[in-house]
């Protein structure tokens, strides 16, 4: 988007030569006026001659606002950059002086910046208005990052830098920080530390590194503010648990929210609170590979408002399922509600069963449908240990991880025979709701009749590359790093569009990074089970990199088990040519496939990538973010097809 190149005494006359009367912001970095062109009101910012800010600067921030055009980031008019001589006095004598003026015309904010509007508790505004700013400000970051052949970094990412219009509306201003880098550049150091400090993640300040993680934990900081206030942005640094917290900006926003005659809306304001703060502290957790991406952020804003329409479809008492701040528990689900939408658990109503318990579809009045898990256990935890756990997996966010809606722990008296009479017993129920995954478990697409039915190679590539995202959340990304244990088919399952979920947590075991655990007890399918773990109890992350090598062989392959180590332990390389040749005479048949070279490529490195994850030493396995690294050929493969393409350790199921 090209803009108009002013002369200086253009906006010196509509400036009325920068006069103090239409000066409405002053900054570290230039004064803005206020003025109207062409009966449109417009804002003029002076940049002040700084040292270390340049024409440099200035080309990079002229350049970077004429690559954006997004409603949540502020519209360039034009700019100015002018150089004249002026006659000063210098050292007692009059000398020449090379003036250089830099000038940039923007839209005009009525609604003038961000920080004007928070104050020390929350900010100033109604909780719909802070909502809109929130997702707006979080979209016109996305644009930057993921909207450009190159990503923009903002680098200076704060609430004066976020103007509003008339309407609220936010727009991201100030890119004279910002820097476009390489799509395939991670990361990158720099000796040069400017900025806000308040809003410079750590490895900035420490290291300089710089990275699309840098904006998102501005990001964060720029939403506690909005939501909790200046003096509540220290207290959740210093002073409180991340829980403690949470609860404090959801009861000071309970106390300014009013309900109304349809309560709902009350609580799923609440639910939109609770969202963003837990968003906002991930977004500023310390480790930079633990915040999320920004387009991860925008998807669970876009899956909130979806889960919001549908839960404004459904009768209030239903709508209690689906929005957990309407109970007295907010996760707690009531017996008799989960025996009345399974018809009290009718086999007809059977989706599935496995070790740990079975699974009956809840049917809504609307329609609409949840997963309902009746766990069996084979030793009853106690109502205090099983919310606790339920409490942990309800906040597990991610697009590829089955999604937890509530939970159900009641003991209800029951009548049974014993010894020759009926007694009353006392029965506990363990139970889960889920969300409601239309197309079955991956395990049922998994067929040695793929040459001729079965996933496209797209569907199962997105299926592959899904199941990696979701297994990095778990190890690298949630708030408790938690291992699988249990990954295989039938525990990925796979909503209306094919997008993968992990479900399943029933092995699943917490651990801090680094940390090996030894085990007496463990159970799963062997067939997925790594060695060390199958052997000698060991549970690292690599446990879980096994499983998937051996998800990943079958969804290629369309075989179980796969691969055979006696099938192809004299040579890998003949086993990859000959599984990629199986699918380019496959693809060749589908008339008009103009992808066949990039698809057969694609496919031999997924199956490398398969080989790789189920070396029978766990040391040689890479990382989940590796393996992401790999399918995106962000990382090379090289040193791991070095050390030897082994499947020695796959076992034959028991």
């Amino acid at each position: 988007m090209d803009s108009t190149c002013f002369r200086l005494h253009q906006l010196e006359a509509i400036t009325n030569n920068f006069s103090g009367d239409q000066k409405v912001g002053s900054g570290g970095y230039g004064d803005v006026y206020k003025a109207v062109l062409n009966g449109e009101e417009i804002a003029v910012k002076k940049l002040h001659a700084l040292q270390g800010l340049d024409d440099e600067d200035f080309r990079n921030e002229l350049c970077n606002f004429n690559k954006v055009n997004h409603k949540n980031i502020i519209r360039l008019i034009g700019y100015c950059h002018d150089t004249h001589e002026r006659c000063v006095e210098y050292g007692g004598e009059l000398i020449l002086a090379r003036i250089v003026e830099r000038l940039l015309c923007f839209e005009y904010m009525q609604g003038g910046s961000l920080d004007k509007h928070i104050g020390d508790e929350s900010c100033l505004l109604d909780w719909a208005t802070c909502y809109r700013i929130i997702q707006g400000t979080c979209e016109g970051l996305n644009h930057l990052h993921n909207a450009q052949e190159k990503p923009i970094f903002h680098l200076d990412l704060k609430p004066s830098n976020i103007l509003l219009d008339n309407n609220i509306t936010p727009k991201i201003t100030d890119l004279h920080f910002s820097t476009r880098v390489a799509s395939t550049e991670e990361y990158y150091k720099t000796e040069i530390i400017r900025g806000t400090m308040s809003y410079m993640p750590p490895e900035y300040i420490e290291c300089g590194i710089v990275s699309n993680k840098f904006d998102v934990f501005s990001l964060g900081a720029v939403i506690i503010r909005v939501v909790a206030g200046n003096k509540g942005y220290y207290r959740g640094h210093r002073e409180l648990s991340r829980t403690q917290f949470i609860e404090l900006v959801v009861e000071n926003w309970k106390g300014r929210l009013q309900p109304s005659s349809e309560y709902r809306s009350h609580d799923i304001d609440i639910l939109r609170v609770r969202t963003c703060v837990e968003m906002a502290l991930r977004c500023v957790d310390r480790d930079r590979e633990k915040r999320p991406c920004i387009e991860d952020i925008v998807h669970e804003l876009e899956e909130l408002e979806a889960e919001i329409k549908r839960i404004m479809s459904v009768p209030l008492e239903e709508s209690k399922v689906l929005i957990p701040q309407m109970r007295s528990n907010p996760y707690h689900l009531p017996l008799q509600h989960l025996k009345d939408i399974t018809d009290n658990f009718c086999d007809d109503r059977k989706l599935g069963s496995g070790g740990f318990g079975v699974v009956y579809k809840g049917v809504l009045q609307n329609g609409n449908m949840v997963a309902v898990k009746k766990l069996v256990m084979s030793t009853p935890k106690s109502q205090n240990q099983f919310e606790n756990e339920g409490d942990l997996l309800m906040t597990l966010k991610h697009p590829n991880i089955v999604r937890l809606l509530g939970y159900c722990y009641e003991t209800e008296l029951i009548y049974v025979p014993y010894k020759d009479k009926f007694v009353f017993a006392q029965d506990t129920q363990h139970l889960l709701c889920l969300e409601y995954m239309p197309n079955g478990s991956l395990d049922n697409y998994i067929s040695d009749a793929y040459v001729s039915s079965g996933l496209d190679w797209h569907t199962r590539y997105k299926v592959i590359e899904g199941i990696a995202f979701g297994l990095k959340y778990l190890h690298e990304e949630a708030t408790v790093p938690i291992i699988h244990l249990d990954l295989k088919p039938p525990n990925i399952l796979l909503d209306e569009n094919f997008v993968p979920k992990i479900t399943d947590f029933g092995l699943s075991r917490l651990f801090h990074q680094n940390q090996t655990i030894h085990t007496a007890t463990y159970t799963g399918k062997f067939g997925y089970m790594a060695l060390e773990y199958q052997l000698r109890g060991i549970i690292t992350p690599m446990a879980d990199i096994f499983s998937l090598g051996v998800i990943i062989m079958e969804v290629i392959t369309g075989h179980r088990k796969y691969p055979y180590p006696d099938d192809i332990r004299k040579s890998s390389k003949d086993f990859i040519e000959r599984e990629v040749q199986k699918w380019r005479i496959k693809l060749q048949e589908e008339p008009g496939y103009v992808s066949l070279e990039a698809d057969c490529q694609q496919i031999e490195k997924c199956i490398q990538i398969g080989l790789i994850c189920v070396n029978p030493e766990p040391t040689k396995r890479p990382t989940v973010k590796k393996i992401i690294d790999m399918l995106q050929g962000l990382e090379s493969m090289e040193w791991y097809i070095r050390n030897e393409l082994s499947i020695d350790g796959i076992q034959e199921e028991q």
